[in-house]
């Protein structure tokens, strides 16, 4: 069974990347992230893109 975990981020720099640190941590490996940013005026979205070169993490 796959798992999608769902994050959504609005001005969420201060919290992203611990939180995306903490799903690589997970044992299950069969999930997708996927980071739904919110028009964010901070650095979520360099974050999250910069998470999706080393695991799957969609950032919308």
């Amino acid at each position: 069974m796959n798992v999608s975990v769902i994050i959504p981020a609005h001005n969420a720099a201060e919290t992203l990347s611990e939180t995306l640190e903490s799903l690589l941590a997970q044992t299950y490996r069969y999930w997708e992230g996927i980071v739904v940013n919110d028009g964010s005026s901070d650095e979520t979205d360099a974050i999250g893109t910069n998470f999706s070169k080393k695991i799957h993490v969609y950032v919308l």
